[in-house]
């Protein structure tokens, strides 16, 4: 079952979205990541709301990939983080 969001409701969420790219190291190179977060700021300046979105795109990393390829928090780096309707791959 989907409900669809009303126009108004989907449109605060998207200006809410960031696509936030991650690296660290790994075994012998580099390890990349990128998620795409919705920020709970709802009227927070623009750099507050990057930093949440980078805070908490670095804990979902270190909770779905840790045991796979070592990424925590404290060794994700950073180095994107742009809203989603400016971002192009």
């Amino acid at each position: 079952f989907r409900d669809r969001l009303p126009r108004g409701t989907a449109l605060r969420r998207l200006a809410r979205t960031y696509v936030v790219g991650m690296v660290h190291p790994a075994d012998s190179g580099q390890c990349y990541h990128a998620r795409q977060v919705t920020t709970p700021c709802l009227n927070a300046p623009e750099e507050v709301a990057r930093d949440h979105a980078a805070l908490i795109a670095a804990a979902l990393v270190q909770t779905q990939r840790r045991t796979r390829c070592g990424a925590t928090a404290a060794t994700v780096r950073i180095h994107r983080v742009e809203r989603a309707v400016d971002w192009h791959p």
